[in-house]
């Protein structure tokens, strides 16, 4: 879940006093580049907010979320599929790719096993 007082989050509360604490760190750190988060059983990643990009990545351990029922305006990828994410480090960048998982019954996309379905590219700051 993407700790973010502005987010609507299916199924979840928001917790608006971390996202506070989450918006100051990207405004003061600039290395911190990436919010990876697995509690929310989908995957969304979100453009830039406040220097940081946000994932959600959940995509095995139990069943897929509720369904979305709005949009977000910041989210640059989202599915509703059992994935995993792989992540390359670079002295100056990260890649992160999620990659598809097995069928469900609740997924809104289908994709080959293995195959590359998001990828994204931070550039340090």
């Amino acid at each position: 879940m993407v700790v973010d007082s502005r987010l609507t989050i299916e199924g979840h509360a928001p917790l608006p006093p971390t996202s506070t604490y989450i918006d100051s760190f990207g405004n003061r750190f600039h290395k911190y580049v990436l919010n990876l988060n697995a509690h929310s059983h989908d995957y969304e990643r979100f453009r830039r907010i406040h220097g940081v990009v946000h994932i959600t990545a959940a995509g095995g351990g139990a069943p897929l979320e509720t369904p979305w029922r709005r949009d977000d305006p910041r989210t640059a990828f989202r599915t509703m599929h059992l994935e995993h994410v792989r992540v390359d480090v670079a002295p100056n960048a990260l890649r992160l790719e999620a990659v598809c998982g097995p069928a469900t019954e609740s997924e809104d996309r289908s994709c080959p096993l293995g195959q590359v379905i998001d990828s994204v590219t931070i550039q340090a700051r």
